[in-house]
């Protein structure tokens, strides 16, 4: 039984924003802090995607999880009232966004989706839009150069997760600059051990490529938190 009058339901239900919604600024604003340019709602693409990148051709699409019923999350539940009409509902909705999917993909677009209940998690939104965005960098002939976003905070695992990624754009024309804002970044980290300095030191060489033997240990020391 539901505990509002239909009125009171109805204006609830109207209230719910479907443009510039919390979860679409928060993706919005890790691109932006990715370096990457991007526009909001494509108007002219199928579904209308909250934030497309031409230059790869990606429509990203944020989701509600209630609903386009995001797989096995505790936000994608069934109201008890009116179960027949909701479920018609998410039918329905489920059916638009894969019939938006193909005519993406006939189009020559690539499509992402991104939950609303992901969104907070910064890490794995960049690394998922990053893995996206070069991928479809490669199939259309472009160097990829975009590189997720470590935040403070991050752990180790992250780190090196982060700089796996970071040595497949380092071939890019601004990889150098990618990687001095990683260095900076990862200076913010520190202190790491001997073996992680030299680890990660040894990925940022791979990443822009050889370089001065003295510059090298200087930055190791700068891992470990050593004065130079």
């Amino acid at each position: 039984m539901d505990r509002l009058t239909p009125e009171r339901r109805s204006w609830n239900m109207s209230r719910i924003p479907s443009k510039n919604t919390g979860p679409e600024q928060c993706v919005a604003a890790i691109v932006r802090q990715m370096g990457i340019s991007f526009r909001r709602t494509g108007t002219d693409l199928p579904g209308s995607p909250d934030i497309v990148l031409a230059r790869v051709r990606l429509a990203v699409f944020i989701h509600g999880c209630f609903w386009h019923r995001h797989h096995r999350c505790r936000f994608a539940y069934v109201p008890k009232t009116r179960r027949a009409f909701w479920t018609t509902k998410f039918n329905i909705n489920c059916q638009r966004d894969k019939r938006v999917r193909r005519q993406l993909r006939a189009r020559g677009w690539g499509s992402l989706v991104i939950w609303e209940c992901e969104v907070k998690n910064v890490v794995k939104v960049s690394r998922r839009l990053s893995q996206c965005a070069n991928r479809r960098a490669r199939r259309q002939g472009i160097v990829p150069s975009v590189v997720p976003i470590l935040p403070q905070g991050a752990s180790m695992r992250d780190a090196r997760r982060w700089l796996r990624e970071l040595e497949q754009v380092g071939c890019s024309p601004n990889g150098r600059d990618v990687c001095d804002q990683a260095w900076e970044k990862l200076i913010a980290q520190g202190p790491f051990s001997h073996r992680q300095a030299a680890s990660i030191n040894r990925s940022l060489r791979v990443a822009i490529g050889a370089v001065p033997e003295l510059a090298r240990r200087s930055k190791t020391r700068k891992l470990r938190g050593e004065q130079v």
